[in-house]
């Protein structure tokens, strides 16, 4: 469903053009549903490792919130 195998995929992005890639998590408040980023980011993570895809190593991850839960533990 990622990446090459996604032929909707294809024609939006080029691997040659597009090395790197940022996963944003913006909206309401992101750190509300810490458990679901989590989730979201290991599977990415997963499903480019197995299809060793260069982003698997060239990624970052971007959270905008309002730092209202940012010292919470699970956080």
């Amino acid at each position: 469903m990622l990446f090459e195998d996604n032929e909707s995929m294809a024609s939006y992005y080029d691997v040659k053009y597009s090395q790197g890639v940022v996963l944003e998590f913006i909206g309401g408040e992101p750190f509300l549903e810490v458990d679901l980023i989590d989730e979201i980011y290991n599977y990415f993570l997963k499903k480019a490792i197995e299809l060793h895809h260069p982003w698997a190593w060239c990624h970052m991850i971007s959270i905008c919130s309002n730092g209202t839960l940012y010292f919470t533990p699970k956080v």
